[in-house]
């Protein structure tokens, strides 16, 4: 591992590249790293081999070495050896503890077949949000009994003003949704609960700096996002919030966004750069928690290789490293539909079955609807991480996610469903799905049973 200022140092000296040079290099080697592996994927195995996730694991180690992160401030690139991101894979801690009080949970890295549970830590990630909905709509979430934290959306204006990034309404707009999320956990009656990847309603420095000032979020109840950027990018926002996490004992919630048929072709591909960017970023954050999610390329999500590539990235992580790793579910349907239930649980299970030490999100309509999302969702996913926890035959874990992708293409070809916003199918003031939206979670709950999910209760 390297400290910030040794990092900031590497990209000031590093190797001097144009980005599309930059962006050449990084597709010929990832071709050349994974024809070395020589090893294709089933893809109608949501679950793939241990021994393929071995290798992509190896094989994502060199190619980071090989590659490393390009800083769009500096033109710079930022390099590591092989031995640093082999430490870095080494030294990540096992278990650490987040929020407060009775609230408090304990997050520790799970593998294959795990029978402990997953931490629940559902929300509307990153979904827009009036202001007037902003407290409802996150308290559907966390007064769940399943929930342990959560993780919330981005709220679209404050105060009156609308939420313009890099500007002061940006930093009105974050520190507005740290008093509110953390009313919405007293309300919850769980003051304490964690508080994931905050702030989401600001993307720069003043605006996440200014959520953690006096009232604001707290070191040891949130979580704050690092994230490289697509095409293994960073810069120096990523320097400056790790050097203020690390100075304020913040856990970061790290991830390497790679978009699926974009610089990496396929699942292989995907999860060597993924692993790469995510090894990278942890050796100058000194982070101990990476959530994952693979973006597709299209407007439609293809199942067979959006699943088998997160399951890859987990398994591979989770064989080789002691990491705690973040599920994140979601649907491309609305909400109050059949369809969004079954793909929330659909994204939740294969994860939690392949060592999720924290299943997340829960929302709907690609994340995209104002008001969009509800609390519903965040219950099935929860509800399926937990029934996902002891499974540890890959054969039969294959064939429940079968059933359940079978089914909800088949259902959503001949029951196309409208769905709703969370004012449409919530008693706002009660805080209460309609009986319409319960009784539709009952009948959803019972398809997934019999598509196989082992619920317990």
């Amino acid at each position: 591992m390297i400290s910030v200022l040794e990092a900031m140092e590497r990209c000031q000296k590093g190797p001097l590249m144009d980005v599309k040079d930059f962006n050449k290099k990084l597709q010929v080697k990832l071709r050349e790293a994974s024809a070395k592996l020589n090893v294709k994927l089933n893809l109608d195995e949501i679950i793939p081999p241990p021994d393929v996730a071995d290798a992509v694991f190896e094989a994502a180690i060199d190619f980071g070495a090989e590659i490393g992160l390009y800083n769009q401030d500096t033109s710079r690139v930022l390099q590591f050896s092989r031995e640093e991101l082999i430490e870095t894979a080494n030294t990540r801690k096992a278990e650490f503890n987040i929020g407060e009080g009775k609230d408090m949970v304990t997050i520790r890295a799970r593998r294959f077949g795990d029978k402990n549970l997953p931490v629940r830590m559902p929300g509307p990630a990153g979904v827009p949000i009036t202001e007037e909905y902003y407290v409802p709509l996150h308290l559907s979430y966390a007064k769940l009994p399943e929930v342990q934290g959560i993780v919330p959306g981005c709220l679209s204006t404050a105060r009156g003003f609308k939420n313009l990034a890099a500007t002061p309404a940006e930093v009105v707009c974050a520190m507005q949704e740290a008093k509110l999320l953390q009313e919405v956990a007293r309300r919850a009656g769980k003051p304490g609960m964690p508080l994931g990847e905050v702030p989401m309603s600001a993307m720069n420095d003043p605006g996440i700096i200014a959520a953690y000032a006096p009232g604001g979020y707290r070191a040891t109840n949130s979580l704050i996002p690092i994230q490289v950027y697509p095409g293994l990018k960073i810069g120096w926002h990523h320097l400056n919030i790790a050097a203020f996490a690390q100075a304020q004992g913040i856990e970061i919630w790290g991830m390497a966004f790679v978009v699926l048929g974009a610089f990496a072709r396929d699942p292989i591909e995907t999860a060597i750069k993924t692993i790469a960017g995510e090894l990278a970023l942890l050796s100058f954050t000194n982070g101990n928690l990476l959530y994952s999610a693979t973006i597709p390329t299209g407007a439609i999500k293809s199942y067979k290789p959006v699943l088998p590539t997160e399951s890859l990235k987990f398994l591979a992580k989770t064989r080789n490293m002691n990491i705690c790793l973040v599920c994140t579910a979601g649907a491309i349907f609305k909400a109050c539909t059949k369809a969004s239930l079954y793909e929330n649980a659909l994204m939740a299970f294969a994860p939690s079955v392949a060592g999720a030490a924290v299943v997340s999100f829960g929302e709907s309509g690609m994340g995209t609807i104002v008001n969009g999302s509800t609390g519903m969702e965040g219950k099935i996913v929860c509800e399926t991480a937990m029934a996902a926890a002891g499974m540890d035959d890959r054969k039969e874990a294959n064939r429940i996610a079968s059933n359940v992708v079978n089914m909800l293409m088949q259902h959503a070809m001949k029951n196309p469903e409208k769905g709703k916003t969370f004012p449409e199918c919530y008693d706002v003031d009660k805080v209460e799905p309609s009986d319409e939206f319960k009784q539709l979670y009952a009948e959803a709950k019972k398809d997934l049973r019999q598509a196989g999910i082992p619920f317990r209760y």
